[in-house]
């Protein structure tokens, strides 16, 4: 049996998942659904790996390509270990 989640994505095609927040910063802090996500992700079975995507300021070419157009107020590490501790509770908390 399939699930959709937001009638586009399937399961048993989905390879992986790239997660970032609508402000292209930390994951959590702006306007995505997160709990709804998760919950649709559950659903599914999804069994892929969730890939967190943070954007940089130190790449002036990637910069111009993702129209990044302040620099994060945090640290790459920091996105990096906060957003993979909220995709951990996340995770943990829907059983994925």
């Amino acid at each position: 049996m399939k699930y959709a989640i937001n009638n586009w994505v399937y399961a048993d095609v989905l390879g992986y998942l790239h997660i970032s927040e609508n402000h292209r910063g930390l994951i959590g802090t702006g306007t995505v659904n997160w709990d709804e996500l998760f919950k649709g992700l559950a659903a599914t079975q999804i069994s892929g790996p969730l890939v967190l995507e943070s954007f940089s300021e130190n790449n002036p070419d990637l910069i111009a390509a993702i129209r990044l157009w302040r620099p994060p107020q945090e640290s790459s590490d920091y996105l990096t270990r906060e957003g993979l501790k909220f995709l951990q509770d996340l995770s943990t908390k829907y059983g994925l």
